[in-house]
């Protein structure tokens, strides 16, 4: 063992010092006084003799003394013979040690305002490193490992001299780097080896930490060091040796224990840290991460977020331009990690190396982190060098895995101002003219409209009046639709595989050849295209079809839509007039593509388990026409408000209409060939629809991975279910349950969980309930990382915004008066297809169903059914069928085009919607059955599995109430429930949304098994009203309350006076029946 002396750590020091000082003063101009402190006096006193020796310095006429009471050698001087060398008229430079304590008279005649401080900070530091430099190339990687873990960095530089000192004189590898682990003020470590190095330095600090902790005894601390991190103090009777080891010293003072371990020769065999047994979950060594690197060694591209200047990374501070980092991790999915913990430090040659800028916790399924250096402090136009360091951790902590990136800079951004006043998001221009005159009842024009400056894919409207809204796009749809915009013989057809990626990247799209053979009109809409594109481009070279007035461009736009609807024409023209199989085989071949225009195919999901969905843009034609004839409706209406009055207004136009128009089921699907059909299930903004595969098992799965390609964060809506909606059922729930203290709530496919995040904070923010918990379960197949994520990043910013987060969600993530009990509690559980029928549910006060049910799309005649669109064919809705057959409930739904009224009676719009959409949907037909199937449109059947069925009846029996939320299953379900063949459970439906236009979006059906209630406020009823009340005639009066209306059950539960009203209008329901 080298021991290290006081005289040679001072030494040390002083050469340094002495280093630095020099070639400082140096660099002094003649006159100036300099004052050196916060040294170890022995230090002052050898750098002081080093100073007067050296023959630059004598040129310099550089004078050096340690101030002193009395000086007793040549290099001490005392206050006063100080003050009379710097008041000389002309001297060199004069440099005074002043020793820590010292008080003498006169001592502020040479205070920081005559003689300068010497800056210490980095000396140390910088001397680290070259000692660091000077060793062996092995000890100086094995010394960089050590001095570089989190827990070593914090510890004081000379704490760091010491250790290096010892490696320097001693030699050796990885024994001699863990047995002087004292000096750094850890525990001796003979087993210490490179595989593991971070879990055994960070778990050391930890066992340190803990019993040098002066409010515990040292069998207190072993007993915490055994629950937290695993420690089994039984092995190597280490809780023995340890009580016996402390009995007689102060656990306190590490710098004396920690050395005997090592010196000792009884403690060391027993003490050393590689005596210390873990009941390891994770081994050391058994997890690595690995960051991707910022820059690619083999084609030399640069991450998002970095620009290469030079041969320079460069980073800024902007927000709008965060660093899209990624990382991967062995194995694949550990099963014991905690969480990943990523800094960005510092890499600078002086002593800020390695000071945090900023840092973010990730959970541990994902590997990708958009990270924004927003919060490092730069002035704009200001550098500073750096570096990405990742730490992988378990649950308590513990470093796993550590990696770091390469350096790069970081660049002081643009700051933007926070815009105060509260932005007007609007989805649509007219929606401004709109709404504008909606407010005033006056007509409205445009005073200035473009993109905002410092905020991308933000269009703002200025109205005359000062009103100002804006149109927020999303920046990767944005990127695309400018690509189909400045490449319209492209046709916007693409394609991208996405599985197991985080981001979709416009780069990533791939075209998709449209090769149309024989027919002719193809020519002519590509032409269109052509020349309407162009128009779009002389009038906003950034523009896209969001932000136009597109009655500018009217005649264009029906131009191409007849383009368009003219190849389906001619297709089906040729198709009628052959029965010969071969040329219709040839035909759809060579035709099926052109169902691609417009359209993004992806592939989403785990490599293993992909999905395919496509996003149909408003580049489309029959979308376009959409987007026409919804400008032209609302412009319609603004003219109608003009000078009404107040009761008027509300009297011609409810503004809540506005949101019920919607593009979904425009079209309500598209087939791309035989038995390859996509359905239209959601809507990403007014624009853009997802459409995934009619073979999709979880809608909302893929619904969910789609918009996280796409870092798309919408309110939570699932079509036409609002979170305010579902909080409205919630709400009910709690004023008839007021017991209850802590929710409890089932979602079974949760998605990213928006929604149900949307529908708590409604509650919350209500201020009705500021006392209830949330205990939330989330079941679905999908990855950890992705259901119900809104719940890991409202987690997540908590603690990242440090207290910046809004009200409603500080007041959920706000620990209760018992911390053991938080306000907020989630779990997940990932449920296979196959595992629901042996899933336990818990009980819950309400259970939330999600698009459960997988549908099969099949063609069917239209028939002589009622048709779909309405309010000027900007609305289609779903016709649906019902049937019970022994043990089978099957629903079938489609969408059925037919013509309705224009606008303005000269207009061509609502007949041309009616048009391309009715031959897109049978066209559809024809390629999906490959044939002749002009009579058909693609139908959407759902037929309730036995899992279905058994999900449904578990759920009911475990819950108070269950809330569906679909857009197939109905409430027909519920109809008798007592009596229909094949349907076990008893449960009763008491609300219903909507009831108007209900086939447009989903439905959301409030049901119960536990009618216990109902059936004592309706008996109470009856009794009041002199009619013998048994659970019997609740069960029948509640049917026919149903019958009438969907929320009338929910009422009568809601409003127990109104009782005996509700009962008499279902009496008066079956006396008018019997007659």
């Amino acid at each position: 063992m080298f021991v290290i002396t006081r005289e040679m750590y001072h030494a040390e020091m002083a050469a340094a010092v002495f280093d630095h000082l020099r070639d400082f003063l140096l660099s002094m101009e003649k006159n100036h006084c300099q004052r050196i402190e916060f040294l170890p006096i022995e230090v002052m006193r050898m750098t002081c003799e080093k100073l007067r020796t050296d023959d630059a310095l004598k040129a310099k006429e550089v004078e050096a003394y340690v101030l002193a009471e009395k000086a007793q050698s040549e290099y001490e001087i005392e206050s006063g013979a100080l003050i009379e060398k710097r008041n000389r008229a002309e001297f060199g430079v004069l440099a005074a040690f002043i020793p820590q304590g010292l008080r003498l008279p006169a001592e502020d005649s040479y205070d920081i305002q005559t003689f300068k401080t010497y800056d210490l900070s980095g000396v140390l530091k910088a001397h680290v490193r070259k000692m660091i430099e000077d060793l062996p190339e092995d000890q100086r990687e094995i010394a960089r490992a050590i001095l570089n873990q989190p827990s070593v960095k914090r510890r004081p530089v000379d704490s760091h001299i010491k250790y290096l000192l010892a490696l320097k004189n001693d030699g050796g590898g990885w024994y001699e780097a863990g047995a002087y682990l004292f000096h750094l003020k850890l525990i001796p470590d003979l087993d210490l080896a490179e595989k593991g190095v971070e879990t055994r330095i960070d778990r050391n600090a930890h066992c340190v930490n803990e019993l040098s902790n002066p409010e515990r005894t040292a069998l207190i601390a072993i007993e915490k060091l055994a629950n937290d991190f695993s420690l089994d103090p039984d092995e190597n009777r280490l809780r023995e040796n340890l009580v016996s080891f402390f009995r007689e010293r102060n656990a306190v003072d590490t710098e004396v224990w920690l050395k005997t371990i090592l010196e000792d020769d009884n403690w060391r065999p027993k003490l050393t840290f590689d005596k210390w047994k873990f009941k390891d979950i994770t081994k050391p060594g058994e997890i690595e991460v690995h960051l991707v690197p910022l820059r690619d060694p083999r084609t030399g591209d640069v991450a998002k977020g970095l620009k290469l200047e030079g041969p320079n990374l460069v980073a800024t501070t902007d927000p709008k331009s965060p660093i899209h980092l990624k990382w991967t991790t062995y194995p694949k999915k550990p099963a014991h990690l905690g969480h990943y913990l990523i800094l960005v430090v510092k890499d600078t040659n002086d002593d800020d190396t390695g000071e945090e800028l900023t840092r973010r916790t990730v959970k541990p399924g994902r590997q990708s982190l958009k990270l924004s250096l927003k919060d490092v402090e730069l002035e704009q136009g200001e550098t500073c060098a750096a570096k990405i360091v990742i730490h992988a951790k378990d649950s308590s902590g513990l470093i796993l895995s550590t990696d770091e990136s390469e350096s790069f800079y970081i660049e002081g951004g643009l700051v933007q101002e926070e815009v105060v006043k509260k932005v007007s998001r609007i989805r649509n221009r007219a929606e401004a003219i709109f709404q504008a005159a909606l407010k005033f009842r006056k007509s409205m024009e445009v005073d200035s409209e473009g993109w905002e400056e410092g905020r991308p894919r933000m269009y703002r409207i200025k109205l005359k009046n000062r009103e100002v809204y804006r149109i927020v796009i999303n920046a990767t749809l944005y990127s695309i639709e400018r690509k189909n915009i400045t490449d319209p013989m492209s046709c916007g057809a693409w394609w991208a595989d996405m599985r197991g990626r985080g981001m979709l990247e416009v780069q990533d799209l791939s075209p998709v050849g449209i090769t149309v053979t024989g027919i002719e009109a193809f020519r002519n809409f590509t032409e269109a295209r052509r020349d309407l594109f162009n128009l779009f481009l002389e009038k906003d070279e950034a523009g896209v079809v969001e932000v136009f007035d597109l009655r500018e461009f009217k005649a264009e736009i029906l131009a191409y839509v007849e383009a368009y609807q003219a190849m389906f024409d001619e297709l089906r023209t040729r198709l009628e007039g052959t029965d010969k199989d071969g040329l219709i085989n040839n035909l759809l071949n060579a035709a099926h593509s052109l169902s691609r225009i417009d359209t993004i195919h992806l592939l989403v999901g785990d490599s293993d388990e992909n999905e395919e969905v496509i996003l149909l843009a408003p580049t489309h034609p029959l979308r376009m026409l959409w987007a026409v004839q919804y400008q032209q409706l609302l412009f319609r209406w603004a003219e109608m408000l003009d000078g009404v009055s107040e009761d008027e207004a509300t009297r011609l136009i409810n503004r809540e209409s506005i949101d019920k128009i919607t593009s979904l089921n425009i079209p309500s699907a598209i087939a791309f060939g035989q038995n390859e059909i996509y359905i239209n299930s959601d809507n990403i903004d007014l624009f853009w629809s997802v459409l995934p595969k009619g073979t999709t098992i979880d809608i909302r799965k893929v619904i969910s991975l789609v918009f996280r390609l796409l870092g798309q964060k919408g309110g939570g809506e699932i079509t036409s279910i609002t979170p305010m909606q579902l909080a409205d059922k919630v709400w009910r729930y709690l004023k008839h349950h007021p017991y209850v203290s802590t929710l409890r709530l089932n979602v079974i496919n949760p998605g990213d969980g928006q929604l149900i995040l949307n529908t708590i904070r409604e509650i919350q923010r209500s201020g009705q309930f500021d006392d209830l918990n949330y205990d939330l379960a989330f079941f679905g197949d999908l990855r950890y990382e992705v259901m119900a994520s809104a719940f890991d990043e409202i987690t997540e910013e908590a603690v990242l915004s440090e207290g910046s987060q809004p009200d409603v969600d500080e007041d959920l993530l706000r620990p209760n008066l018992n911390p053991l009990f938080p306000k907020l509690t989630f779990s997940k559980k990932r449920v296979k297809e196959s595992e629901w029928k042996d899933l336990d549910f818990r009980e819950a006060h309400i259970t939330v169903l999600i698009d459960r049910f997988s549908t099969k799309v099949l063609m069917r005649p239209t028939g002589i059914a009622q048709g779909s669109f309405c309010l000027h064919n900007l609305v289609a809705e779903y016709r649906a069928d019902f049937d019970i057959k022994g043990e089978s409930a099957t629903w079938s739904r489609k969408v059925i085009p037919n013509k309705n009224r224009e606008i303005e009676p000269t207009d061509t719009c609502a007949a041309s919607i009616y048009g391309v959409d009715d031959a897109l949907l049978r066209m559809g037909a024809c390629f999906y059955d490959w044939g002749k199937s002009f009579e058909k449109v693609p139908a959407i059947q759902l037929e309730l599995s036995d899992t279905d069925k058994y999900i449904i009846s578990k759920i009911h029996e475990n819950s108070d109430w269950v809330i569906t939320i679909d857009r197939n299953f109905g409430i027909e379900y519920f109809d008798n429930p007592r009596s229909t063949p094949g349907i076990t459970v008893r449960s009763y439906l008491i609300d219903y949304t909507p009831e108007f236009l209900e086939g447009v979006g989903h439905r959301l059906i409030v049901s119960t098994f536990w009618l216990s209630e109902i059936e004592s406020l309706i008996k109470d009823g009856l009794r009041k009203m002199g009619i013998p009340g048994t659970g019997f005639h609740a069960a029948q009066i509640l049917d026919i309350l149903k019958s009438i209306s969907g929320k009338l059950a929910l009422k009568l539960i809601n409003n127990p006076k109104d009782a005996r009203e509700i009962i008499g209008l279902a009496l008066t329901r079956l006396l008018l029946e019997k007659d």
